[in-house]
Parts: C-alpha cells; sequence; structure tokens
C-alpha cells in the first residue's frame, strides 16, 4: 500500500532489522521525544534499547511486546513433572493433553545466542543471510524433531503475516514442504493465522493440501460475532452492515474479503478463495485471541442470547469447514478468559497500562476511570477468574449444551465428514441470502455428486424456504 502510485496509507512501521538501510537513504528523520508527552512514562527497557537508540537519536517507539508460554493442570501435574516435556506424552496422561505447537520464531534468535538486532550486520550480509538460514533451518528441524520423535498431531503457525521474510522461499512454505516430503504417508495438520486472507500456502492438488492443512478463517468470526451481538467498533466495522451475506458468503467461498476494500483497514483486502474446498478453512465462534483481546474477556453466552448463540453453534458444527472450540464452549462456560500475565515491578505496570491504554479507542474507555476497571493482567484474580468452571456441566443449563454438542457431533461426523473425502469440485459453493429477512441458503456440492444445504434464518420473523430446494435427508433441524 505505501509503495502503489497513490499510497493509501500514513504510516509505515519499518522492521528493526530494516532500520539503518532507512536512515543511511535518508528515508527517516529521528524522534522528537520531547513532542511526546507520554514518552517519559515508557518502561526504559524499551524507550532505550538499543534497536531504537542509533548514534544518540531515537527512532522508534514500542508498538508490542508478547511471550510464548507452556500451562499445565497444578492440581494434576506435579512440578518435577513439568520439568520436562515428555510429560506431554507420558502414557498417564493420554488424552488428556493438547499436541500442537505454536510458532516459536520469535525466540529462535535469542536460543542461538544472537541479539535479533540485525542492524549491526549491515556492514556483512553474508554473516546476516548466514544467522538467518541458521534460525530457518533450526525452527525447521526443531518442528520436523517433535513431529518424528514425540508424533505431535500437528502445528499451527501464529499470525504468519507478522514474519519479515526477505528470502526467495517464505519459511511458511519451506517448513510446510519439508513436513510433507519428510511424512508423505501421515496426517498431520499444519494451521496458519493471517490477516492478508491469502491462498497460496492452502493450495489443493488431487484434494489434498500441498503446503498447509487449513486457515483459521477470521472472517467467519467477524460475521458470526456481529449477527450474534451487533458490535460495530473496531474491525467488527467491516461488517456491521451485511453481516448476514457477509457470513454466507464466508460459508460458500471462504473469505469475506477477497480482494474487497476494507474500510477498517483502508485498503483492498485478500484474493480470491472459492475455488478451494471448505476444508481449507478452520471456523470458529470463538477462540484464545477473541476472548481474550476483550477488555473483560467477555465470552459469547455473556455478550448473546443463548438461542442466537445456538443457532451459530449449529451452523459451525454443521458446515463442511473444520470446527474450531474454545474451551468450555461446547457446555456453554460463561467465565471470561482475561489477558493475563505474571510481570511485576516496572514491567508489570508497563504491561498493565498498557493494556488499559488499548482501549482508548472504544467508547466505553474513552474516561480514564473506565479504563481503571479493566482487570489488571498481573492480578492473580484475573487468572483464576479465567478458570473453567468444572462444576457447570453438572447444572442442568449447560449438561442440556453439552448433550446438543454432542449430537450435534455424532450427525456430523456420520453424514457431514464422508463426503469431504477425497477432490472436491472446483468452486462448490453456493447460497442465497434473502431480500425480506435475515435467512440465507447454503449449497455444497461435495462428494460423488451430494449436495449438501444449510437453511438458516437469523431473523424473528419466519422464512419459506425457496420452492425450488431439492429433497433429501435432513441432517439436523433447530426450532
Amino acid at each position: 500500500a505505501a509503495d502503489a502510485p497513490t499510497p493509501t496509507v500514513d504510516i509505515v512501521t519499518v522492521a528493526g532489522h530494516r532500520f539503518l538501510q532507512f536512515i543511511d537513504s535518508e528515508l527517516l528523520a529521528p524522534m522528537d521525544t520531547d513532542r511526546l508527552s507520554n514518552w517519559g512514562s515508557i518502561n526504559p527497557v524499551y524507550s532505550e534499547s538499543d534497536w531504537a537508540t542509533i548514534n544518540g537519536n531515537k527512532w522508534g517507539a514500542p508498538i508490542l511486546s508478547g511471550a510464548e508460554i507452556l500451562a499445565y493442570n497444578t492440581d494434576l501435574v506435579s512440578a518435577e513433572e513439568a520439568r520436562s516435556w515428555d510429560v506431554l506424552f507420558s502414557e498417564k496422561y493420554k488424552q488428556q493433553t493438547a499436541d500442537i505447537i505454536q510458532d516459536m520464531m520469535s525466540i529462535v534468535m535469542l536460543y542461538k545466542g544472537y541479539g535479533g538486532n540485525m542492524v549491526e550486520y549491515l556492514d556483512d550480509p553474508d554473516k546476516a543471510a548466514a544467522i538467518v538460514a541458521e534460525a530457518r533451518d533450526f525452527m525447521i528441524d526443531n518442528a520436523l524433531f517433535w513431529l518424528e520423535e514425540f508424533r505431535i498431531d500437528g502445528l499451527r503457525l501464529d499470525a504468519i503475516d507478522s514474519i519479515k521474510d526477505t528470502t526467495d522461499t517464505p519459511l511458511v512454505k519451506e517448513l510446510a514442504a519439508r513436513v510433507r516430503e519428510t511424512f508423505p504417508g501421515r496426517h498431520v495438520h499444519i494451521t496458519t493465522e493471517d490477516d492478508r486472507n491469502i491462498t497460496w500456502h492452502i493450495e489443493r492438488e488431487g484434494g489434498q493440501p500441498t503446503l498447509v492443512s487449513a486457515e483459521w478463517n477470521d472472517d467467519f468470526h467477524h460475521t458470526a460475532h456481529v449477527v450474534a451481538t451487533h458490535e460495530e467498533e473496531g474491525y467488527y466495522a467491516d461488517y456491521s452492515r451485511k453481516s448476514v451475506a457477509q457470513m454466507a458468503k464466508a460459508l460458500a467461498t471462504g473469505f469475506v474479503f477477497q480482494g474487497d476494500h476494507s474500510g477498517h483497514r483502508g485498503r483492498d483486502v485478500g484474493v480470491s478463495s472459492a475455488h478451494l474446498p471448505p476444508t481449507a478453512f478452520v471456523n470458529f465462534l470463538q477462540n484464545h485471541d477473541q476472548i481474550g483481546n476483550r477488555a473483560f474477556g467477555d465470552r459469547l453466552a455473556d455478550l448473546a442470547s443463548r438461542r442466537v448463540v445456538e443457532c451459530l453453534q449449529a451452523i459451525l458444527l454443521l458446515s463442511p469447514q473444520i470446527p474450531l472450540m474454545f474451551m468450555g464452549e461446547e457446555y456453554g462456560e460463561t467465565h471470561p478468559f482475561c489477558f493475563f500475565t505474571d510481570f511485576d515491578g516496572e514491567l508489570g505496570a508497563a504491561v498493565r497500562e498498557g493494556r488499559r491504554a488499548e482501549f482508548k479507542k472504544f467508547a466505553a474507555f474513552h474516561d480514564e476511570d473506565a479504563r481503571k476497571l479493566i482487570p489488571d493482567p498481573n492480578a492473580e484474580t484475573t487468572f483464576k477468574a479465567s478458570m473453567l468452571d468444572w462444576s457447570a456441566i453438572g447444572r442442568p443449563t449447560y449438561r442440556r449444551r453439552l448433550e446438543m454438542v454432542k449430537r450435534r457431533l455424532e450427525r456430523r461426523q456420520k453424514l457431514i465428514v464422508p463426503l469431504l473425502s477425497g477432490e472436491l469440485p472446483r468452486g462448490c459453493g453456493e447460497y442465497h441470502v434473502s431480500d425480506e429477512t435475515l435467512a440465507f441458503v447454503v449449497a455444497w456440492h461435495l462428494k460423488d455428486g451430494a449436495v449438501l444445504h444449510l437453511f438458516a434464518n437469523l431473523d424473528d420473523e419466519p422464512w419459506a424456504l425457496p420452492s425450488d430446494v431439492v429433497t433429501g435427508d435432513l441432517t439436523w433441524i433447530d426450532p
């Protein structure tokens, strides 16, 4: 967007390893920190860091920090057991562990003994290239190690749009290709998260993924969330006017934004995805990001009516895309899932205040007193409030939801999954949206000519099914 003849952006973020190139080319000017009223409030760990201070001048301000963690249940696993990764693969905890390893690119450079600031190697491009190659090789070999030695089920590559890769072969492409080459006869799940709505990594050949198995589809989540809550701030603004039609499009053709203009992002987003099979996408109503990034960690069950949540859950579980459910969603957990950390001192204060400052742009938090109500990420109470309430399953309302989810999944396994194997027709999804009510129909042309129809009415008004709908077996009906 910044390189276009008519740039559509006002601010460009320069990756740290490119700083000196931009400075030497006189494309950047040093920051005048006297003009920033809150500069003195920034933790010195960030404001005085080497990457931001060159020749006595300040060239950048911190915008993001984070951490990767490994968590275990202290009621079930001892501290001694948790000192080794072996605990994940112990027979003692069989079927109680999650064997999905997330992207760890952010820590590889430090682990290999480098500072991570590639600016210092600007005058030695060969060394810089060797360091990058070493980090890439480590990541790929590490992924293969876990798959080979411990037979984990898959890899989730987080936020691949944030990987600043200037090599001829993207890291994601090389890693996925190596996995497929090394384990040709094995079903290894590889999923990605990406804000760009790209498709080159999830393409198919002979009905099988050549690289990545499926992409987490944020577009589907956003449409469902707006349908349920009517929220329209932040990125939900892109889905606030035509959320029902956009949901139908996402179900039938993959992404909502397929080269369309995003008002929130101020640019065109995505490429065509209609040619891909539905199994190239992971759909969800909630996940750790979408809940944890909210000010109070609200779950959908606390934001929308039971009726609409159950309707959306039926759409999720009985559509041919891969459904993802967040922990507790299967029985309707209402405890929040807040953003929590374990920092103290200056860093803890910086994280707490930075977290609250993120919400200034939202109407409910323009006032400073309102922002003070946002839970402190470092408080133990915030962590404990985010725990699941397993006892809820014993209560009638939650037990009913769990049994309903089980029945839907059984129907999915029996009637829908068998239609998804092999090579499906290109562009197998089509949809029609009612002009009179919040209803739509989606049809997927699947294996051996079978057609799966979804009829959804998200309105209080009745909707007569289209007269030209073919007859067939009923998979599920919700009143």
